[in-house]
């Protein structure tokens, strides 16, 4: 499965945000989107690490 450029340009700037308001407090909703999309960019990376190996 193909992750498509817009969804990586959405989890990269997340994680941005992230690294400059790591204090930041979510709301609920926001944090549990906030989450989801950490998870998403943690499998994402650890998917691109299995990538290059191949």
């Amino acid at each position: 499965m193909r992750i498509s450029e817009k969804t990586l340009r959405f989890i990269k700037d997340h994680a941005q945000r992230i690294e400059k308001h790591p204090n930041h407090e979510y709301s609920d909703n926001e944090d549990e989107i906030a989450r989801g999309i950490n998870k998403l960019f943690e499998i994402s990376k650890r998917l691109c690490e299995i990538y290059e190996k191949i």
